[in-house]
């Protein structure tokens, strides 16, 4: 589900906990960061894996998810505190699509995405994913539960899941 759907069923008392992106919108809400993953330009696999500025992202065909989601929030937060205004050529919300639009040779189109929901793509020559110089351009995935006082999850279930977010972040690139 959306982020801010997960957040609504969590208010209406209908679920526990849940593992979305972080956001300021957490309101009666406590959260607990568990992993940030940077945010990369998903281009042909021609390209320079070299980084860029955020600025430079005005001169991509970009394809980007409608503002729904929670990635194109971050994405659009970051540029407007940088003075910038990204215009996507497409919004796209699948990510199959995405990939069905980058692999059109004729497009020339590129994308913004976490970096390991195209990490295989990339290792296998399909896309190079090329870094963007900006600390901002991340995602967070974080445990959200209610603050309520009756509402707590069983220690060994919390303990569980910041474990394994620790193993993520240990074993795999790209998270910081």
């Amino acid at each position: 589900a959306y982020s801010g759907d997960l957040r609504s069923l969590m208010h209406g008392g209908q679920l526990d906990f849940a593992l979305t992106y972080h956001s300021t919108e957490i309101d009666n809400l406590q959260a607990t960061d568990l992993l940030t993953e940077r945010l990369v330009l998903v281009t042909h696999p021609d390209a320079e894996p070299t980084a860029l500025g955020l600025f430079d992202l005005t001169e991509q065909r970009l394809i980007l998810p409608t503002a729904a989601y929670q990635l194109r929030r971050i994405i659009d937060d970051v540029a407007t505190l940088r003075g910038i205004k990204l215009t996507p050529a497409l919004e796209l919300d699948s990510l199959t699509a995405v990939k069905t639009m980058l692999d059109t040779a004729s497009g020339g189109f590129s994308t913004i995405l976490p970096y390991h929901s195209v990490a295989a793509d990339a290792e296998a020559g399909r896309y190079t994913l090329r870094p963007i110089n900006d600390s901002a351009m991340v995602r967070t995935i974080a445990l959200l539960r209610p603050k309520l006082p009756d509402c707590r999850l069983p220690e060994g279930l919390i303990r569980l899941i910041l474990e394994r977010a620790a193993e993520i972040r240990a074993n795999l690139q790209a998270v910081l």
